[in-house]
């Protein structure tokens, strides 16, 4: 059970575990973090996820304080988690001792215990029936960029070679680079298992918290994980088998109306749809927001500062894993302080906005001292993800009937609830940002494109309505459980199935529909003559190589070597193939076309021995990767050679040059 999983089934096993391990770890954090706050058990449950989030953040801050050495280092992130969860025990047990007994309302937790069940059947099946959970574009540059972490490197860098400064938030590196010591195998690809259940069972968790905090029943909770986190569209009713869209830009981007909106894989437009695996930065800033959102809703009905500035902690926190997320939650703030006098608009500000923006600059402050120095951003964004009007409807299913009613009742009651207001400010930002998105590239150049996508921002919409249809739902099941009974549990039966069937379809669909390259999969499983094995047999290597172009982003994902040429798109090298943000790097480091005739050199192409010493020595190589048909290549003469097993069909010679750490 803790050695390399040999099969998909054994590695979900294995991710099980590991996730209950690491889910207790973040309700300890929290309980720890927010003691003094006397916050009930559901509270401390949604906050779980965020205390994860707020540990892999004081493990980041160490490591790249200590020049690499924490997160590289298997042995002593085991040992510090270990004493950092009995410290955990020991204080929850004496604040146990010491707390006088209050006259505490009893808080029903089972029905979040169950929907984070169903949150497992609907959206992690693949856990258990695929390894890794994802093997394609984004998923590539995050999994190398966590691995780079355990490799040694400070922060994230880039895909090739030279002084390339960090330019992606890294606290989702961190997160995965941490889950993958604890985790059988050892690599970021393994962690994705641990981190997918922690994201849905953080999702419903925090979702039911919120409900419950605004609605002050448990019912209400679980209408919010219901629609927040588990609810798809409509699309189901169209489908004549499992299926899944996993590229909504295809056919000019048809595709992504083929069902209404709805079993979109990449950018939803709902945010339950974010939970289908694998993980992402964004989904689990989404997470984020929810737990921010709860702790503001304490803090304004409780008029109490402690919770507000934990809020702006994970708001900050938001900023550190995603980009439109922060800037909408942090404008969400501002509404609210212009609307809750109640609770001081200065105070609101003081103790929310100034906790999050020195979050934040833990990695902005960096950051907007490179944009200077290294003249802005290249504009990197892909197509826009674009659904019509009832599109968007149909993918947002039954979410946006009840959201309707819910605003509709609770509006007019912001004043005696101002738990409320939290969630229609989060609804105001939202909405403006997605009218304002299309500005930011005009006003802020093409390199912020990336942001003025629309499809960045209506998950945001949904996310602040999902509350407020809870609220609906709790209003309307009222009114049919005082008629019946019978009938409210047959209504509540019958919203739970037609809410859940597109996410479930998708995710058995998604196996099948994504596939596994046979060596990736094979690599995983602990097999060690396989290409990536050969190049990296111990986890924590970090070493400078040259692979075959069509090689690269596979090598990447599972090594994090910096590389002389990386390929981000099919088709021709440019420039700007690593993928790299910054506008005036080129002025630093070889650019694409450089690279590729180096890398030509190196993997054998030219048969100069004098000329391949040259490219190697130039750009630091330790190790190359070329076809089997060219190991007698003159370059590779008198070096060490092994050649990998044929798996996906090709075989290949590695060649060390010299070790490298």
């Amino acid at each position: 059970m803790f050695s390399t999983p040999s099969s998909p089934a054994i590695a979900g096993l294995q991710a099980m575990g590991v996730a209950a391990l690491l889910l207790t770890l973040g309700y300890g954090m929290a309980d720890l973090v927010t003691g003094r706050l006397k916050l009930g058990r559901t509270t401390l449950l949604g906050l779980a996820f965020p205390g994860l989030a707020l540990y892999a953040l004081l493990l980041m801050l160490a490591h790249s304080a200590t020049g690499g050495r924490v997160l590289s280092n298997p042995g002593l992130t085991r040992a510090i988690t270990g004493v950092v969860v009995v410290g955990l025990a020991s204080a929850a047990s004496l604040r146990r001792r010491r707390r006088t007994r209050e006259a505490r309302p009893p808080e029903v937790v089972w029905p979040a215990w169950l929907l984070v069940g169903m949150g497992l059947v609907v959206f992690c099946t693949p856990v258990g029936r695929m390894i890794p959970l994802d093997h394609v574009w984004d998923t590539n540059l995050h999994t190398g960029w966590a691995t780079q972490l355990m490799a040694g490197e400070p922060v994230p860098s880039a895909t090739v070679t030279g002084d390339v400064p960090n330019y992606y938030p890294w606290l989702f590196h961190a997160l995965l680079a941490f889950v993958a010591h604890l985790t059988p195998g050892g690599r970021a690809f393994h962690a994705l298992g641990p981190l997918q259940l922690l994201q849905v069972a953080g999702a419903v968790l925090a979702f039911f918290a919120l409900g419950r905090a605004l609605g002050g029943r448990w019912i209400t909770g679980a209408a919010a994980s219901l629609f927040g986190a588990l609810t798809g569209g409509f699309g189901y009713v169209l489908l004549r088998g499992p299926d899944v869209i996993l590229d909504p830009r295809a056919n000019e981007g048809a595709a992504a109306t083929r069902y209404w909106g709805d079993l979109i894989a990449t950018r939803p437009y709902n945010v339950g749809f974010q939970n289908l695996t694998p993980p992402f930065p964004r989904d689990v800033a989404y997470v984020l927001v929810v737990a921010a959102l709860l702790l503001l809703v304490i803090g304004v009905q409780e008029r109490s500062g402690g919770p507000l500035v934990a809020g702006g902690v994970t708001i900050g926190m938001v900023g550190l894993t995603g980009g439109e997320t922060f800037i909408v939650a942090f404008l969400a703030v501002s509404v609210l302080a212009l609307t809750a006098p109640e609770v001081g608009r200065v105070r609101v500000g003081a103790l929310v906005l100034i906790p999050a923006l020195a979050t934040y600059s833990l990695w902005a402050g960096p950051m907007v001292v490179n944009y200077v120095r290294l003249e802005g951003f290249f504009g990197t964004a892909a197509r826009p993800v674009v659904l019509t009007p009832l599109a968007v409807l149909g993918s947002w299913g039954l979410v946006t009937p009840f959201a309707l009613y819910g605003l509709l009742h609770w509006f007019p009651r912001r004043r005696t609830n101002p738990g409320t207001k939290v969630v229609l400010a989060a609804l105001a930002a939202a909405v403006i940002s997605l009218i304002a998105s299309a500005a930011l590239p005009l006003y802020l150049g093409r390199g912020f494109s990336t942001l003025g996508r629309d499809h960045r921002y209506w998950p945001l919409v949904f996310l602040a309505l999902a509350p407020l249809a809870a609220l609906g739902l709790t209003e309307v099941l009222g009114t049919v459980v005082r008629a019946s009974r019978k009938m409210g549990m047959a209504f509540a039966a019958l919203i739970v199935t037609l809410a859940v069937p597109s996410p479930l379809l998708a995710s058995i669909a998604l196996p099948a529909e994504r596939g596994t390259p046979e060596v990736l999969a094979d690599s995983l499983e602990g097999d060690p003559h396989t290409v990536l094995n050969l190049i990296a047999p111990r986890l924590g290597m970090r070493c400078v190589i040259a692979t075959p172009v069509g090689l690269s982003q596979r090598v990447f994902s599972y090594t994090g070597y910096r590389m002389v040429l990386f390929r981000w798109a099919p088709g021709e090298i440019s420039r700007n193939s690593a993928h790299i943000r910054w506008a005036g790097i080129y002025k630093h480091i070889p650019g694409g076309l450089d690279r590729l005739q180096a890398n030509r050199t190196l993997t054998g192409t030219v048969p100069d021995r004098a000329r391949w010493d040259e490219a190697a020595e130039a750009y630091g190589v330790d190790v190359v990767v070329a076809p089997v048909r060219r190991s007698a290549s003159p370059g590779f003469r008198g070096l060490r050679k092994q050649v990998s097993s044929p798996a996906s069909g090709e075989r290949f010679v590695v060649v060390w040059r010299r070790k490298c750490s």
